[in-house]
């Protein structure tokens, strides 16, 4: 009997989830805070999970990632697993094109305040190519001096400059674009101007054109989701977790008592697998599983299969210890020609009649004595000796 330790599996479902590229999914795992981008594609997005998972509980639970919005891991200690406070960032994000001016040498200048009031950034420099990398970098540059690049994303491609606002752990942040300032040095040269395009939410300023020297200021707020997922234990229980509500989940470990490769005893959840109160009940009845792989009809094909298997072993090992026996036949039959010969022998020695041997003897001299004779007689004549 092997019994297999303790340990808890479960599958997270984010298909419900719903929200924009860059936003954040966030839940509390275990009591460990789990952040986790929204990519690109759902691909990205299921990477984003998985790493995050794995980076924040240390490396303790083992997360496959099904490629399909589930992921299954497990707690090989034993531990209950529970998700709670599950949403959904909504960070704002825009776009940012140059419309005007920009010209080399000129000095531009513009603020990026968060609603937080924490977040604010000033961007300050002196234009040298006019490309919309170059402003990218500058404001990342600006960002990273005021020390809240931990807040702030930006890119760029084709020209166009993103920036997304992280900072807000909320989802109800607010990014706003003022006192823009361009200086050519021609003592009143102001023609530069930012053309701003909200990626989430929207614009509240009715105009979206961001011009130097105006009054204009353009406000970016990201767009509340709604956002929803499911924990699931081996058993197919299920809790619905939804955003900002007080749900939360817990599945409790089980044991496996192997008791040879095809038995196994299960622990399983009790009596009618009920949830109270958005938490797993978490006592334990004692259930067995013949089969816990296959199904009874594959069960009994692999018997017949090991049977017809035995049968050949055994007309095999027949057909070996038949042709051992038929060795053993000869062997005893050149036995018994050998016992014969030496009875006959021994019986010529002991039984041996003295008197008849006698006369058998003087005879066979008799019979060799005339043959000397013969041969003397014979070998006197010519014919002999012309020969020799």
């Amino acid at each position: 009997m092997n019994i297999i330790p303790i340990t808890t599996q479960a599958t997270l479902d984010i298909n419900g989830t719903v929200g924009n590229e860059n936003d954040t999914i966030q839940f509390s795992l275990n009591g460990t805070q789990v952040r986790a981008q929204i990519g690109a594609t759902n691909a990205a997005t299921y990477t984003n999970v998985t790493n995050a998972i794995t980076a924040a509980t240390g490396g303790n639970f083992n997360v496959i990632n099904n490629l399909d919005g589930t992921f299954d891991f497990e707690d090989a200690a034993g531990n209950d697993v529970g998700i709670e406070d599950f949403s959904v960032i909504n960070n704002t994000s825009f776009d940012l094109d140059i419309a005007a001016g920009f010209g080399a040498g000129d000095a531009v200048s513009f603020n990026l305040t968060a609603s937080n009031g924490a977040d604010t950034v000033n961007v300050t420099y002196t234009v040298a190519a006019g490309t919309g990398a170059e402003l990218a970098t500058e404001i990342q540059n600006a960002i990273t001096g005021a020390g809240v690049a931990a807040s702030y994303a930006v890119s760029e491609n084709a020209g166009t400059v993103t920036v997304i606002y992280i900072g807000d752990v909320d989802g109800a942040s607010t990014i706003t674009l003022d006192t823009f300032t361009d200086d050519d040095g021609s003592g009143g040269g102001v023609n530069a101007a930012l053309t701003v395009t909200p990626d989430t939410g929207t614009a509240n300023a009715g105009d979206n054109t961001f011009t130097a020297g105006g009054v204009d200021t353009e406000a970016m707020s990201a767009t509340d989701v709604d956002a929803s997922a499911q924990l699931s234990d081996i058993f197919g229980n299920t809790v619905t977790l939804t955003e900002n509500a007080a749900d939360s989940s817990a599945i409790s470990g089980r044991f496996d008592v192997q008791l040879n490769s095809g038995i196994n005893l299960q622990s399983n959840l009790a009596g009618n697998d009920t949830i109270s109160g958005g938490v797993f009940n978490e006592q334990a009845d004692v259930s067995v599983n013949l089969f816990p792989d296959l199904s009874l009809s594959d069960e009994l094909a692999n018997g017949i299969g090991n049977l017809d298997k035995a049968q050949i072993n055994i007309l095999a090992t027949r057909a070996e210890v038949g042709a051992r026996f038929n060795v053993l036949d000869d062997t005893e039959s050149l036995n018994e020609n050998l016992v014969l010969q030496t009875r006959k022998t021994i019986s010529d020695l002991r039984d041996l009649d003295y008197a008849e041997a006698a006369t058998r003897l003087n005879t066979q001299i008799l019979a060799l004595e005339a043959a000397q004779a013969a041969f003397a007689r014979v070998s006197g004549l010519s014919l002999f000796n012309f020969l020799r």
